[in-house]
Parts: structure tokens; C-alpha cells; sequence
């Protein structure tokens, strides 16, 4: 049996937009022709480094 292929970051971008739309994870995970469970590690991959990003950010000084 053959290795998925992976998502590309665009792809993955996708499957996390169709999340934000209340898509179900069967639904996303048809269209991209992968698991359901890895559906649930791309989306928490996302919010995970879109958590990171707002912290990291500085305000600038006026």
C-alpha cells in the first residue's frame, strides 16, 4: 500500500477554511482525499501557529 501524498501549504490552507465554514471532517476530508484524523492534526497545526503569531507580535512605540 502507497504512502498519502502530502497536503501542499495551500491545500492545507483550504482544509482549514473549509473548518471555519462549519464543513463537517468527513466532508473536508473527502474533498482532499485524506484521513479524517488528518484533517484534525492540520487544523490544529493552524491554530496552533496563528496563536503563536499573535503572541509573538510586538506593538510599535509612538
Amino acid at each position: 500500500m502507497a504512502r498519502p501524498r502530502i497536503l501542499t501549504p495551500l491545500e492545507e490552507q483550504g482544509v482549514y477554511q473549509m473548518h471555519k465554514e462549519k464543513k463537517t471532517i468527513v466532508e473536508i476530508a473527502y474533498v482532499y482525499k485524506i484521513s479524517p484524523s488528518t484533517v484534525h492534526r492540520i487544523v490544529r497545526k493552524i491554530k496552533n501557529d496563528i496563536k503563536e503569531g499573535e503572541v509573538g507580535k510586538v506593538e510599535k512605540e509612538s
